[in-house]
């Protein structure tokens, strides 16, 4: 499928970067840019909402302070002598990765590992809005942070430099768990689970509280969350990521079809809206 694009519709989604980057004021005219590819362009929206929204700012400092009773209400609970502990995500829940999804607009571009091995390693992620406050507040209370991500273990060092720099407690070997051969948490989480007591977890994906909701092809995986209600809403925060995540599989979940190809599915794909 060629994507066609007219100049004037180049310039206004430049536009759309330059007012994220620049607070909302143009400071340059748009360049005349290469064709765009349809799928990096579906994420516009989102990103921008995403990165510069004051919605999005209040509702991370809104869930973590509700985490913060949730994890007072939960202490009380613990029935054992194994320490507390808390399980959070790293991307888009304690980091904010929009700047590199920004970039991806920018050229008109979809995510590799080539780009993103450059982001990660370049350290320059910024806390999102609370997560620091809510690790300080899990510390000082004698609560361990483990943070379990699918980053792949090659960027341990740069991970928890990053976590460091923003200055998240626990961003050390012991506490940090990425990825090996499987993207699955569970086991990790099971390791933490198995010496600790966990009050808590927090995510931007349904995965990162169980892997069952990886399977969207019934409803998009609601029923799942239906079934799971009562068990997961006083154990799991979930933080907003319209950008990218495993609700994509909805509408995709083959890796070999081309960014055309799926940007097409996505917007053939809503054919119901039913909770």
């Amino acid at each position: 499928m060629k994507i066609i694009t007219t100049k004037t519709n180049r310039n206004i989604i430049f536009l759309a970067v330059v007012l994220t980057a620049c607070g909302g004021k143009a400071v340059a005219p748009a360049p005349d840019l290469p064709e765009v590819n349809q799928l990096s362009q579906q994420t516009v929206n989102a990103v921008l909402w995403y990165n510069t929204s004051a919605e999005n700012a209040y509702i991370y400092e809104q869930t973590y302070n509700v985490a913060k009773t949730m994890v007072e209400k939960n202490m009380q609970s613990i029935k054992d002598s194994r320490p507390p502990a808390v399980i959070v995500d790293v991307d888009e829940t304690v980091l904010d990765n929009s700047p590199y999804q920004i970039e991806l607009i920018k050229r008109g571009d979809v995510f590799t590992e080539e780009t993103w091995a450059r982001w990660v390693n370049g350290m320059s992620c910024k806390a999102l809005p609370g997560a620091v406050s809510f690790g300080n507040f899990c510390e000082e209370r004698g609560i361990e942070v483990f943070y379990i991500s699918n980053r792949s273990e090659r960027y341990l060092e740069s991970t928890m430099q990053n976590l460091q720099r923003v200055k998240m407690p626990f961003a050390d070997e012991a506490h940090v768990k990425l990825k090996g051969d499987n993207s699955d948490k569970t086991v990790r989480r099971r390791e933490v689970e198995n010496q600790y007591n966990v009050v808590l977890y927090l995510g931007d994906n349904l995965v990162d509280y169980d892997n069952n909701f990886s399977d969207r092809s019934e409803m998009y995986g609601k029923k799942e969350v239906k079934g799971k209600l009562e068990e997961m809403l006083p154990r799991f925060l979930l933080f907003p990521n319209p950008m990218y995540g495993n609700w994509e599989r909805a509408f995709s979940s083959d890796e070999k079809l081309s960014p055309a190809e799926r940007a097409n599915l996505k917007i053939q794909g809503v054919t119901e809206y039913d909770y």
